[in-house]
Protein backbone atom coordinates (compact mmCIF):
# COMPACT_ATOMS: atom_id res chain seq x y z
CA UNK A 1 0.00 0.00 0.00
CA UNK A 2 1.43 3.67 -0.57
CA UNK A 3 0.09 6.85 -0.41
CA UNK A 4 -0.05 8.49 -4.19
CA UNK A 5 -0.43 12.79 -4.19
CA UNK A 6 -1.33 14.33 -7.35
CA UNK A 7 -2.09 18.11 -8.42
CA UNK A 8 -4.99 19.37 -9.93
CA UNK A 9 -5.19 21.11 -12.92
CA UNK A 10 -7.48 24.06 -13.41
CA UNK A 11 -11.26 23.18 -14.51
CA UNK A 12 -11.20 19.76 -13.00
CA UNK A 13 -12.96 19.05 -9.72
CA UNK A 14 -11.53 16.43 -7.14
CA UNK A 15 -15.57 14.98 -7.08
CA UNK A 16 -14.92 13.28 -10.57
CA UNK A 17 -12.71 10.65 -9.30
CA UNK A 18 -14.43 9.25 -6.41
CA UNK A 19 -16.17 6.18 -8.52
CA UNK A 20 -13.58 5.75 -11.14
CA UNK A 21 -9.81 5.64 -10.11
CA UNK A 22 -8.94 1.73 -10.94
CA UNK A 23 -8.27 -0.50 -7.33
CA UNK A 24 -7.95 2.60 -5.00
CA UNK A 25 -10.65 2.56 -2.23
CA UNK A 26 -9.34 5.90 -0.43
CA UNK A 27 -9.47 9.03 -1.94
CA UNK A 28 -8.61 12.03 -0.07
CA UNK A 29 -8.51 15.98 -0.46
CA UNK A 30 -6.14 17.66 1.54
CA UNK A 31 -6.58 21.12 -0.65
CA UNK A 32 -8.46 22.20 -3.16
CA UNK A 33 -5.43 21.68 -5.79
CA UNK A 34 -4.31 18.10 -4.37
CA UNK A 35 -5.87 14.72 -3.94
CA UNK A 36 -4.45 11.33 -1.81
CA UNK A 37 -4.99 8.50 -3.12
CA UNK A 38 -4.29 5.02 -1.20
CA UNK A 39 -3.08 2.49 -3.77
CA UNK A 40 -2.90 -0.70 -2.95
CA UNK A 41 -1.23 -2.49 -6.27
CA UNK A 42 -0.95 -2.45 -9.93
CA UNK A 43 1.43 -0.69 -12.43
CA UNK A 44 2.07 3.03 -11.13
CA UNK A 45 2.52 4.74 -14.19
CA UNK A 46 -1.41 3.32 -15.11
CA UNK A 47 -2.73 5.21 -12.58
CA UNK A 48 -0.36 8.28 -14.17
CA UNK A 49 -1.95 7.68 -17.13
CA UNK A 50 -5.24 7.62 -16.00
CA UNK A 51 -5.25 10.40 -13.09
CA UNK A 52 -3.94 12.76 -16.52
CA UNK A 53 -7.21 12.80 -18.05
CA UNK A 54 -8.85 14.57 -15.15
CA UNK A 55 -5.62 16.86 -15.27
CA UNK A 56 -3.38 15.47 -12.53
CA UNK A 57 0.24 15.43 -12.22
CA UNK A 58 2.02 12.98 -9.54
CA UNK A 59 3.72 15.04 -7.38
CA UNK A 60 5.07 12.64 -4.42
CA UNK A 61 4.69 9.07 -2.38
CA UNK A 62 4.79 11.37 0.73
CA UNK A 63 1.87 13.85 1.12
CA UNK A 64 3.62 15.10 4.50
CA UNK A 65 6.04 16.64 2.68
CA UNK A 66 5.61 20.45 1.37
CA UNK A 67 3.44 21.30 -1.20
CA UNK A 68 5.93 21.04 -4.12
CA UNK A 69 4.37 22.65 -7.69
CA UNK A 70 5.54 20.20 -11.04
CA UNK A 71 5.43 23.35 -13.67
CA UNK A 72 3.27 21.64 -16.71
CA UNK A 73 5.01 24.45 -18.75
CA UNK A 74 8.08 22.69 -19.60
CA UNK A 75 7.69 20.48 -22.47
CA UNK A 76 9.84 17.42 -23.54
CA UNK A 77 13.23 18.58 -25.84
CA UNK A 78 11.98 18.69 -29.82
CA UNK A 79 15.02 18.08 -32.61
CA UNK A 80 14.41 21.38 -34.30
CA UNK A 81 12.58 24.74 -34.72
CA UNK A 82 12.97 25.65 -38.22
CA UNK A 83 12.00 23.17 -40.53
CA UNK A 84 8.67 23.75 -42.35
CA UNK A 85 7.99 20.32 -43.85
CA UNK A 86 7.46 16.74 -42.00
CA UNK A 87 10.82 14.55 -42.49
CA UNK A 88 10.50 11.88 -44.90
CA UNK A 89 11.07 8.93 -42.12
CA UNK A 90 10.14 10.38 -38.63
CA UNK A 91 10.50 7.79 -35.39
CA UNK A 92 8.07 7.29 -33.45
CA UNK A 93 8.20 10.92 -30.48
CA UNK A 94 10.22 12.57 -32.63
CA UNK A 95 9.13 15.93 -31.72
CA UNK A 96 9.73 19.55 -33.41
CA UNK A 97 8.55 23.25 -33.29
CA UNK A 98 6.80 23.74 -36.96
CA UNK A 99 8.83 26.34 -38.38
CA UNK A 100 7.76 29.19 -41.01
CA UNK A 101 5.75 28.78 -43.87
CA UNK A 102 4.62 24.95 -43.52
CA UNK A 103 3.91 22.90 -46.20
CA UNK A 104 2.62 19.48 -46.65
CA UNK A 105 1.03 17.79 -43.17
CA UNK A 106 1.88 20.33 -41.27
CA UNK A 107 0.75 23.72 -43.51
CA UNK A 108 -1.17 25.83 -40.63
CA UNK A 109 0.80 24.62 -37.65
CA UNK A 110 3.50 27.23 -38.03
CA UNK A 111 5.20 27.40 -34.49
CA UNK A 112 3.04 24.78 -32.88
CA UNK A 113 4.93 21.69 -31.09
CA UNK A 114 4.07 18.49 -33.14
CA UNK A 115 5.33 14.89 -32.14
CA UNK A 116 4.86 11.84 -34.97
CA UNK A 117 3.16 8.66 -33.44
CA UNK A 118 4.16 5.61 -35.41
CA UNK A 119 1.60 4.06 -34.13
CA UNK A 120 -1.74 6.07 -35.37
CA UNK A 121 0.85 7.31 -38.33
CA UNK A 122 0.06 11.06 -37.82
CA UNK A 123 1.83 14.02 -36.03
CA UNK A 124 0.04 14.93 -32.75
CA UNK A 125 -0.12 18.51 -32.02
CA UNK A 126 0.84 20.87 -28.90
CA UNK A 127 -0.63 24.27 -28.84
CA UNK A 128 1.88 25.90 -26.93
CA UNK A 129 0.64 29.36 -24.22
CA UNK A 130 2.49 32.27 -22.62
CA UNK A 131 5.25 30.75 -20.58
CA UNK A 132 5.93 27.39 -22.32
CA UNK A 133 9.37 26.46 -22.55
CA UNK A 134 11.12 23.80 -24.83
CA UNK A 135 14.89 23.24 -25.32
CA UNK A 136 16.33 22.52 -29.08
CA UNK A 137 18.26 19.48 -29.19
CA UNK A 138 20.27 21.01 -32.54
CA UNK A 139 20.32 24.51 -30.79
CA UNK A 140 21.18 23.44 -27.85
CA UNK A 141 19.51 26.25 -26.57
CA UNK A 142 16.62 26.59 -24.01
CA UNK A 143 12.98 28.44 -25.60
CA UNK A 144 10.40 30.72 -24.00
CA UNK A 145 6.96 30.84 -26.01
CA UNK A 146 5.88 34.53 -25.51
CA UNK A 147 3.03 36.79 -27.12
CA UNK A 148 2.84 34.13 -29.98
CA UNK A 149 6.77 33.57 -30.30
CA UNK A 150 9.66 31.17 -29.25
CA UNK A 151 12.41 33.11 -27.98
CA UNK A 152 15.52 31.73 -26.86
CA UNK A 153 16.72 32.12 -23.31
CA UNK A 154 20.72 33.55 -22.53
CA UNK A 155 23.78 32.47 -24.54
CA UNK A 156 26.42 35.17 -24.71
CA UNK A 157 28.48 36.22 -27.52
CA UNK A 158 31.77 35.09 -29.29
CA UNK A 159 34.75 37.55 -28.48
CA UNK A 160 36.34 39.28 -31.14
CA UNK A 161 39.05 37.92 -32.97
CA UNK A 162 42.72 39.30 -32.59
CA UNK A 163 44.35 41.92 -35.30
CA UNK A 164 45.94 40.59 -37.95
CA UNK A 165 50.18 41.82 -37.22
CA UNK A 166 51.29 44.22 -39.79
CA UNK A 167 53.64 43.33 -42.51
CA UNK A 168 57.69 43.57 -42.01
CA UNK A 169 59.38 46.31 -43.68
CA UNK A 170 60.71 46.37 -47.60
CA UNK A 171 64.92 45.56 -46.98
CA UNK A 172 67.45 48.31 -48.37
CA UNK A 173 68.33 48.76 -51.86
CA UNK A 174 71.49 47.74 -52.93
CA UNK A 175 74.65 50.32 -53.06
CA UNK A 176 75.31 51.94 -56.62
CA UNK A 177 78.50 50.33 -58.05
CA UNK A 178 81.88 52.39 -57.81
CA UNK A 179 82.53 54.60 -61.06
CA UNK A 180 85.46 53.45 -63.60
CA UNK A 181 88.20 55.14 -63.01
CA UNK A 182 89.20 57.63 -65.39
CA UNK A 183 91.58 56.77 -68.50
CA UNK A 184 95.34 57.70 -68.88
CA UNK A 185 95.97 61.35 -69.78
CA UNK A 186 95.33 61.63 -73.75
CA UNK A 187 93.97 58.20 -73.73
CA UNK A 188 90.38 57.34 -74.42
CA UNK A 189 88.22 57.87 -71.41
CA UNK A 190 88.00 54.34 -69.70
CA UNK A 191 84.66 52.36 -69.47
CA UNK A 192 82.06 53.80 -67.18
CA UNK A 193 81.91 50.98 -63.76
CA UNK A 194 79.00 48.63 -63.43
CA UNK A 195 76.24 49.22 -61.66
CA UNK A 196 75.56 47.15 -58.83
CA UNK A 197 73.10 45.22 -58.09
CA UNK A 198 70.04 45.81 -56.61
CA UNK A 199 69.79 44.66 -53.01
CA UNK A 200 67.27 42.34 -51.83
CA UNK A 201 64.19 42.54 -51.18
CA UNK A 202 63.94 42.53 -47.25
CA UNK A 203 61.88 39.49 -45.81
CA UNK A 204 57.98 39.81 -45.11
CA UNK A 205 57.58 40.25 -41.16
CA UNK A 206 55.89 37.52 -39.66
CA UNK A 207 51.88 37.81 -39.28
CA UNK A 208 50.75 38.74 -35.49
CA UNK A 209 49.41 35.97 -33.59
CA UNK A 210 45.73 35.53 -33.85
CA UNK A 211 43.71 37.81 -30.38
CA UNK A 212 42.24 35.08 -28.07
CA UNK A 213 38.65 34.18 -28.52
CA UNK A 214 36.32 36.11 -26.06
CA UNK A 215 34.93 34.03 -23.80
CA UNK A 216 31.55 33.18 -23.53
CA UNK A 217 28.92 34.70 -21.77
CA UNK A 218 26.64 32.30 -19.10
CA UNK A 219 23.49 31.20 -20.33
CA UNK A 220 20.70 32.86 -18.74
CA UNK A 221 17.45 30.81 -17.65
CA UNK A 222 14.35 32.12 -16.25
CA UNK A 223 11.51 31.35 -13.64
CA UNK A 224 8.48 32.14 -14.26
CA UNK A 225 5.62 32.65 -11.43
CA UNK A 226 2.47 34.34 -10.87
CA UNK A 227 -1.50 34.55 -10.45
CA UNK A 228 -4.87 36.07 -11.27
CA UNK A 229 -4.55 38.23 -7.78
CA UNK A 230 -2.90 39.40 -4.58
CA UNK A 231 -5.74 40.69 -3.04
CA UNK A 232 -5.63 43.84 -0.79
CA UNK A 233 -5.38 42.97 2.61
CA UNK A 234 -2.32 42.62 4.28
CA UNK A 235 -2.51 38.87 4.75
CA UNK A 236 1.08 36.93 3.16
CA UNK A 237 0.45 35.39 0.21
CA UNK A 238 3.10 33.08 -2.32
CA UNK A 239 2.94 33.03 -5.98
CA UNK A 240 2.56 30.01 -7.88
CA UNK A 241 5.71 28.68 -9.91
CA UNK A 242 4.76 28.69 -13.34
CA UNK A 243 0.55 30.78 -13.26
CA UNK A 244 -2.61 29.83 -12.22
CA UNK A 245 -5.87 31.55 -13.05
CA UNK A 246 -6.57 31.43 -9.22
CA UNK A 247 -5.73 33.71 -6.30
CA UNK A 248 -1.86 33.37 -4.55
CA UNK A 249 -1.84 30.75 -1.58
CA UNK A 250 -1.67 31.73 1.82
CA UNK A 251 0.90 29.00 1.90
CA UNK A 252 4.14 28.51 0.35
CA UNK A 253 3.68 27.06 -3.69
CA UNK A 254 7.59 25.94 -4.37
CA UNK A 255 9.91 24.68 -6.77
CA UNK A 256 11.97 21.73 -5.95
CA UNK A 257 15.66 22.23 -7.76
CA UNK A 258 16.25 18.90 -9.44
CA UNK A 259 19.42 16.87 -8.07
CA UNK A 260 22.44 17.33 -9.91
CA UNK A 261 21.82 20.87 -11.29
CA UNK A 262 25.42 22.77 -11.18
CA UNK A 263 24.71 25.98 -8.97
CA UNK A 264 23.63 28.79 -10.10
CA UNK A 265 22.96 32.60 -8.89
CA UNK A 266 19.17 34.70 -9.36
CA UNK A 267 20.39 37.53 -10.76
CA UNK A 268 17.47 39.80 -11.92
CA UNK A 269 13.43 39.63 -10.93
CA UNK A 270 10.70 41.67 -12.76
CA UNK A 271 7.35 41.79 -11.81
CA UNK A 272 4.21 43.61 -13.23
CA UNK A 273 0.60 44.14 -12.47
CA UNK A 274 -2.17 44.81 -14.82
CA UNK A 275 -3.04 48.14 -12.49
CA UNK A 276 -1.57 49.86 -9.79
CA UNK A 277 -2.49 49.08 -6.02
CA UNK A 278 -3.49 52.68 -5.01
CA UNK A 279 -3.47 54.57 -1.78
CA UNK A 280 -0.08 54.56 -1.28
CA UNK A 281 0.75 51.78 0.42
CA UNK A 282 3.37 49.37 -1.93
CA UNK A 283 3.39 45.64 -2.33
CA UNK A 284 6.87 43.19 -1.95
CA UNK A 285 7.85 40.40 -3.88
CA UNK A 286 10.77 38.28 -2.60
CA UNK A 287 12.27 35.56 -3.49
CA UNK A 288 13.14 32.75 -0.60
CA UNK A 289 15.49 29.99 -0.91
CA UNK A 290 14.16 27.07 1.55
CA UNK A 291 11.81 29.40 3.19
CA UNK A 292 14.05 31.79 4.19
CA UNK A 293 13.64 35.69 2.51
CA UNK A 294 16.88 36.41 0.39
CA UNK A 295 18.26 39.71 -0.99
CA UNK A 296 16.73 39.76 -3.76
CA UNK A 297 12.99 41.45 -3.77
CA UNK A 298 11.05 44.16 -5.64
CA UNK A 299 8.64 46.54 -4.17
CA UNK A 300 6.62 47.93 -6.60
CA UNK A 301 4.66 51.17 -5.49
CA UNK A 302 1.10 51.91 -5.49
CA UNK A 303 1.32 54.00 -8.75
CA UNK A 304 3.17 51.64 -10.62
CA UNK A 305 2.28 48.59 -12.62
CA UNK A 306 5.99 47.09 -13.26
CA UNK A 307 9.59 46.94 -11.79
CA UNK A 308 12.46 45.32 -11.32
CA UNK A 309 15.60 44.12 -9.00
CA UNK A 310 18.92 43.03 -9.67
CA UNK A 311 20.80 40.97 -7.00
CA UNK A 312 22.96 37.40 -6.46
CA UNK A 313 21.50 35.24 -4.71
CA UNK A 314 22.83 31.54 -5.23
CA UNK A 315 20.44 28.20 -5.41
CA UNK A 316 21.68 24.86 -5.70
CA UNK A 317 20.49 21.13 -6.32
CA UNK A 318 17.53 20.22 -4.23
CA UNK A 319 16.83 24.07 -2.69
CA UNK A 320 12.85 24.74 -2.44
CA UNK A 321 12.30 28.17 -3.89
CA UNK A 322 9.37 30.58 -3.79
CA UNK A 323 8.11 34.17 -4.22
CA UNK A 324 6.15 35.82 -1.15
CA UNK A 325 4.21 38.31 -2.04
CA UNK A 326 3.86 40.84 1.93
CA UNK A 327 1.77 44.21 2.41
CA UNK A 328 2.75 46.60 4.98
CA UNK A 329 -1.00 47.98 5.24
CA UNK A 330 -3.84 46.92 2.99
CA UNK A 331 -3.73 48.53 -0.80
CA UNK A 332 -6.73 50.32 -1.98
CA UNK A 333 -7.11 47.85 -5.65
CA UNK A 334 -6.22 44.07 -5.71
CA UNK A 335 -3.92 44.10 -8.81
CA UNK A 336 -4.36 41.11 -10.86
CA UNK A 337 -2.75 39.09 -13.73
CA UNK A 338 0.78 39.23 -12.04
CA UNK A 339 3.68 37.93 -13.57
CA UNK A 340 7.03 37.73 -11.75
CA UNK A 341 9.72 36.76 -13.79
CA UNK A 342 13.16 35.36 -12.16
CA UNK A 343 16.22 35.75 -14.03
CA UNK A 344 19.26 33.24 -13.06
CA UNK A 345 23.21 32.50 -14.60
CA UNK A 346 25.66 30.27 -13.95
CA UNK A 347 27.28 30.62 -10.86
Amino acid sequence: MSKERYTRGPGFSNHELQDQVPNSPTIASPGPELVDIDFPSGNLGDLDDFMAQFGYVHQSTDPTAPNVFIPQEWQTSVLDKDLSAPPGAPTNGDRYIVGPAAVGLWVGLENLIVQWSAADVLWLVTVPTGGFFAYVEDEQLLYCFESGLWTAQGGGATGATGATGATGATGATGATGVTGATGPSGGPPGPTGATGATGATGATGATGATGATGATGGASTFFMFGANQVFGTTTTRYLYPSYADAGAQTSPVQIEIPTGVPDFNAVRMNVRHNQPSGNGNDIVYTLRINGVPSGLSVTLASTGTSASSSGSETISAGDLVDIEVTKAASVMNSPNDIVCLLETEGA
